[in-house]
C-alpha cells in the first residue's frame, strides 16, 4: 500500500539525507548492494556502459547482457527502462537452479545448451521495457505499467511501509534498491531480485501453496478453475487506432489460507474425513440455502447456483486488481489521512464478483500494527470486516500470468447479514467500475494511468455489461484537471446513441434510482431513458443547465453573499455548508428533488481540484432521480439510455458517470453528501 503524504514528505527527507552523504562522488555509493535511494544523474552514458562501469553492484548481470548479446541492443539509442537484478540477486537467481554462477547454469545439460541460453535471455527480457522511459516519479500509484516488457508481460508497482520507510517493490516482491539512474538512452533501477515471469494461471498459482489447499481442493471441485484459463481476446482486433490495443481477460481471487477455515471449524471441503459438519460445503449450504431455497435440493456442485459453488464464485473477479489497486481516489477526499475533512462515510469502491448478483464494498483502515493503509471488505457497522493480509507471490513469481491472488483474514460471504449491515444504505457506483474490461486494459482513469494521457474510444461489443452498435460512440477522455467527474472518470457519449447497462445487485428493497450526469447548454442531446425495459417519464432535456427555471436550481455560493460571506464560490459555499446547512439539504434541495433532480454529491471535488469546491458547488452536474423501483437478488436489471432528439447547435458529448441508488426507507434522513 502506498504511504499517506506525512510519510512520504518523511521519506522524501531521508531520500535528500541520502543525496548529501553520496556528494563526494558516484563511487562511493555504489561499494555494495545496500545502495539505499542514491540518486545521480548521467549525460552521455548508455544503459551497457552504466552497468558495466558499476561491477561491484551490476556485475553479473552485465555478464547476462553481454553473453546473450543484449548488451549491444542496451548500447543504442533508445527509451529503456531497465530492472537490473543486483550481483546478490542474479546469485539467487542461480542457486534456484542449483548452481552457483551463470558459467554453471549454461553447462546444465539437463535441458540442452539452447534452452538454457534461451531461458538467459527470456530471464534479461524480463528486466526491460523498451518502450518508455519510467522514472520513479512516473511510476504508477499502483498496478500496471502501461507498457509492457520485451516479453509482453506487464510489470507491476506497489508500495510498502515495513519498515518505517516507503519501499518500492516491483512484481509483488523485487524492492528497488537504487532507483532513477539516468543515463542516455534511458533509466536504470536496481531491484534485490530478478523478475522472473509465471507460467501459471491462476488456478495452477493458487494450487501450488499449501497454505491454500482447501480452497485450491473447492475451486477445481466445484469447476470454476476453468473459468480462469483465458488471457486475451484473440478475436478482437484493432480496427480504429483510437480503440484499446487489445482486450484482454484477468482474473482476482481472495483467497483464505487453511488457518482461517480452521479457526470457523472448517477442517475439509466435502466432508469426507467423515465430518461433513465441519466441511466447507456444510457451511457454504448454511450461508446460501436460506438465501436460495429454489436451489437447496442441488448436489451438482459444478451447477452456478449451488451454495459451493457461489460460495467460492463470490471470492473471484473477472478482472485485475492489483495491491494498492483497489481504490479509485482521484478527485475524491482521502478520509483516511485527512480524518477533519471527513464527509459522508468516505471513499468507497464496489467489486462484482463472479457471483451472479452479488457485490464487495471496499473501504481503507490504518493498520497501526505496520502503520499503512490497507483495504477491508464489507464492513459493518460494529466494524467487524474481513481485512486484506497480502497480495500473494510463489518464490519469485508475483502473480499468475492472468490474474493476482490476495490473501484474507476472515471467511468472505455475501450472506443475510453483510446485506443488510453492509449494503442498505446509499450506494454510489462508478460506471467504470461495473466493467471489468476498463481495469483489464487498464483504463480506468488515475491520474498516472494509460487513460490520463489519451482520449479511448470503445467499439461496440467491447464490454459485456454495456451494450451498443455502431452508431454509438463512446469513450473517456484523458486526465482533464478542474473538470468534475466521480472518481476521476466518465464516459462521454455521442452519435445517434443508445445503450443498455446491465445494473449492479441490489439487497431486496425498493430504491430510488438515479444517475449522474451533466447539464450544460452546449449538450444538445434530448434522452429516453428506460429502467428494465420500460420508459421512464417522459425524455429528459439536457440542454437546460441546472439554473434554468425548469429545472431551479440555486447554488450555496449564492445563499452565501447573503450571508456576507467573500472569497471564491467554492469557499462561500463551503462557509455556508459548514455554518448553515451542517450537512443537510436546503429549501432549494426539496424543490430541486420535486422536479426530479438533484445536485451532485458534496463528497468529492474536481479532478486535481482542492477541498475549496465540491461537486456539488459545480452548476453543471446534476443527478437525476429516476424514480422508486423493487430491485431484489436473482434477477438481473437493466438502465437503457436513447437519443430521441437534439437541440441547438451544441456539440458536448452526453456524460455518463454514476449510478446511485437510495433506500426509499433512508430518504427522509438524507444528507448532501
Amino acid at each position: 500500500m502506498k504511504m499517506n503524504k506525512f510519510q512520504k514528505l518523511c521519506s522524501n527527507a531521508l531520500i535528500a539525507t541520502a543525496l548529501m552523504l553520496c556528494v563526494g562522488g558516484f563511487a562511493s555509493c555504489l561499494d555494495s548492494d545496500d545502495v539505499g535511494d542514491a540518486y545521480y544523474t548521467f549525460t552521455g552514458m548508455t544503459v551497457t556502459k552504466f552497468l558495466e562501469d558499476n561491477p561491484g553492484i551490476f556485475g553479473e548481470f552485465y555478464k547476462a547482457l553481454d553473453t546473450t548479446g543484449v548488451d549491444d541492443l542496451l548500447s543504442t539509442y533508445g527509451t529503456f527502462t531497465v530492472f537490473a537484478p543486483t550481483n546478490d540477486a542474479m546469485k539467487a537467481y542461480y542457486a534456484d537452479s542449483n548452481v552457483t554462477s551463470m558459467e554453471e547454469f549454461l553447462a546444465d545439460k539437463t535441458y540442452g545448451d539452447s534452452a538454457r541460453f534461451n531461458a538467459l535471455k527470456q530471464m534479461v527480457f524480463f528486466q526491460l521495457i523498451s518502450t518508455k522511459t519510467y522514472m520513479e516519479s512516473e511510476f504508477p500509484e499502483s498496478g500496471r505499467f502501461d507498457h509492457k516488457n520485451m516479453m509482453d508481460r506487464y510489470i507491476s508497482i506497489t508500495y510498502r511501509n515495513e519498515t518505517g520507510q516507503l519501499e518500492i517493490i516491483v512484481n509483488g516482491s523485487s524492492k528497488i534498491v537504487l532507483k532513477d539512474q539516468d543515463v542516455h538512452n534511458g533509466v536504470v533501477h536496481g531491484v534485490d531480485r530478478v523478475l522472473v515471469p509465471s507460467n501459471f494461471m491462476l488456478p495452477e498459482f493458487i494450487k501450488t501453496d499449501s497454505r491454500y489447499s482447501m480452497f485450491a481442493e473447492a475451486l477445481y471441485w466445484t469447476g470454476l478453475s476453468e473459468l480462469l484459463l483465458r488471457e486475451r481476446d484473440e478475436t478482437y482486433k484493432q480496427t480504429n487506432k483510437d480503440y484499446p490495443d487489445e482486450r484482454l481477460y484477468n482474473y482476482t481471487a481472495f483467497v483464505e489460507p487453511n488457518e482461517v477455515y480452521e479457526a470457523a471449524g472448517i477442517t475439509s471441503v466435502s466432508g469426507e474425513n467423515g465430518d461433513y459438519e465441519h466441511s466447507m460445503l456444510a457451511y457454504a449450504k448454511k450461508v446460501y440455502d436460506p438465501l436460495y431455497p429454489q436451489y437447496a435440493h442441488l448436489t451438482d456442485v459444478t451447477d452456478r447456483n449451488h451454495p459451493l459453488n457461489r460460495f467460492i464464485a463470490y471470492h473471484l473477479l473477472d478482472y485485475w486488481i492489483w495491491e494498492g489497486g483497489f481504490m479509485y481516489k482521484v478527485g475524491s477526499y482521502d478520509y483516511v489521512y485527512w480524518p477533519e475533512s471527513q464527509k459522508g462515510e468516505g471513499v468507497v469502491e464496489y467489486l462484482f464478483p463472479m457471483a451472479e448478483n452479488t457485490m464487495i464494498e471496499v473501504k481503507e483502515e490504518l493498520d497501526r500494527e505496520i502503520y499503512d493503509i490497507v483495504p477491508v471488505f464489507n464492513k459493518k457497522p460494529d466494524g467487524s470486516c474481513v481485512r486484506w493480509v497480502k497480495q500473494v507471490a510463489m518464490g519469485d513469481m508475483a502473480t499468475a500470468t492472468n490474474g493476482i491472488m490476495h490473501e484474507i483474514d476472515n471467511i468472505l460471504v455475501f450472506d443475510q447479514e453483510v446485506q443488510n449491515e453492509v449494503f442498505t444504505k446509499r450506494l454510489r457506483i462508478d460506471v467504470f467500475s461495473t466493467l471489468p474490461e476498463m481495469m483489464n486494459v487498464n483504463l480506468r482513469p488515475q491520474s498516472s494511468s494509460a487513460a490520463a494521457n489519451k482520449d479511448v474510444k470503445y467499439p461496440a461489443g467491447f464490454f459485456e455489461n454495456l451494450q451498443y452498435k455502431d452508431a454509438t460512440v463512446v469513450e473517456n477522455r484523458k486526465f482533464n484537471g478542474g473538470s468534475v467527474q466521480y472518481q476521476g472518470g466518465s464516459f462521454y457519449i455521442s452519435g445517434n446513441f443508445d445503450f443498455t447497462q446491465k445494473l449492479p445487485a441490489l439487497p431486496e428493497g425498493t430504491w430510488e434510482f438515479r444517475v449522474g450526469t451533466k447539464l450544460r447548454t452546449d449538450i444538445p442531446y434530448i434522452v429516453q431513458i428506460y429502467v428494465d425495459g420500460l420508459p421512464n417519464g417522459i425524455p429528459l432535456d439536457l440542454t437546460k443547465r441546472a439554473e434554468h427555471p425548469d429545472i431551479g436550481a440555486i447554488m450555496d455560493y449564492t445563499y452565501a453573499d447573503e450571508y456576507g460571506y467573500t472569497g471564491a464560490n467554492g469557499d462561500k459555499a463551503k462557509m455556508y455548508r459548514e455554518e448553515i446547512l451542517k450537512g443537510k439539504p436546503n429549501e432549494n434541495d426539496k424543490d430541486l428533488r420535486n422536479r426530479g433532480w438533484m445536485k451532485a454529491p458534496d463528497s468529492f471535488h474536481s479532478v486535481g481540484g482542492d477541498a475549496g469546491g465540491t461537486a456539488r458547488d459545480d452548476i453543471g452536474s446534476m443527478r437525476s432521480i429516476l424514480g422508486r423501483y423493487d430491485f431484489g437478488p436473482g434477477i438481473n436489471h437493466t438502465l437503457r439510455i436513447k437519443s430521441v432528439g437534439t437541440m441547438g447547435t451544441g456539440t458536448h458529448p452526453f456524460v455518463y458517470d454514476y449510478l446511485e441508488f437510495m433506500p426509499t426507507s433512508m430518504l427522509e434522513g438524507e444528507d448532501i453528501y
